[in-house]
């Protein structure tokens, strides 16, 4: 397409950067967030490409176990757990111990339901409220819940990603096969001994994924399912600017060096 120069004030130099690709919404990283924007911008009808550095994609949120924090949600509300905006924010400024940004935390405790509700209606990313698991400081922080604002996702079939399936990460500490509520039955992290392993082997061969890697598995089908571009071996190296706005992104790739505009 021919660059749009509109947004330049007027008597102002035009850009003189030669670009090889364009896209609408770049998204640098492929983890939890970068996978969300990316998803979220493809329902606002743009055209997205999601950069990785690395071979693999779904970065350290394949690592982790994946519980999404998020007070007031329409699953805990569907559960009969009573929450509410107000307890939100009194538990997370009992976290912050008044060194929170107090607009950053109104942000989350506004908008996290929001975006919960989004991925798992429209997104179909198959959240679920974890029960028996209270908040870090229940009772005694301000606000704290005994359940309701821990999720996570059900676990997610590696082999519906197709050939993108050697490209999901997997964790190297052990907990890529198991449910939190699986975890807690056998025994916990520290009673690896115990873990029911006939359950671990039957999901490694059929490469069922749980905790981070089910969420970051299922935030990539939902992209691929969107026709996002995902890049793997891309590394962004520069923002490009000009007259103060970015404009688009220097990346390095096994093909060498390019400019992306969006």
């Amino acid at each position: 397409r021919p660059l749009d120069r509109s947004f330049l004030p007027a008597g102002r130099l035009q850009m003189t950067q030669q670009w090889d690709d364009d896209t609408d919404l770049i998204c640098v990283g492929s983890g939890l967030g970068g996978l969300a924007a990316a998803v979220a911008g493809a329902e606002a009808g743009l055209r997205v490409t999601v950069l990785e550095k690395s071979e693999r994609v779904g970065g350290t949120t394949t690592w982790s176990y994946g519980i999404v924090w998020v007070g007031a949600s329409h699953l805990a509300h569907a559960r009969g757990i009573e929450d509410s905006a107000e307890e939100t924010r009194a538990y997370l400024d009992y976290l912050g111990g008044g060194k929170n940004d107090p607009e950053v935390t109104a942000s989350f405790v506004e908008h996290a339901p929001k975006a919960l509700h989004f991925f798992e209606q429209v997104a179909r990313v198959p959240f679920y409220v974890v029960d028996a698991l209270p908040d870090h400081y229940y009772p005694l922080g301000d606000g704290s819940k005994p359940r309701g604002r821990n999720h996570q996702v059900r676990p997610f079939a590696a082999g519906s990603l197709g050939p993108w399936q050697s490209r999901l990460e997997l964790t190297p500490y052990g907990h890529g096969r198991v449910t939190f509520e699986e975890m807690a039955q056998w025994g916990g992290r520290a009673g690896y001994r115990q873990w029911d392993h006939a359950v671990i082997a039957e999901r490694e061969a059929r490469d069922i994924r749980t905790f981070g890697g089910a969420l970051a598995g299922h935030f990539l089908k939902a992209a691929l399912d969107r026709g996002i571009s995902i890049r793997p071996e891309t590394r962004v190296c520069r923002l490009i600017v000009e007259n103060g706005r970015v404009v688009g992104v220097e990346v390095e790739a096994p093909g060498g060096t390019a400019a992306i505009r969006a």
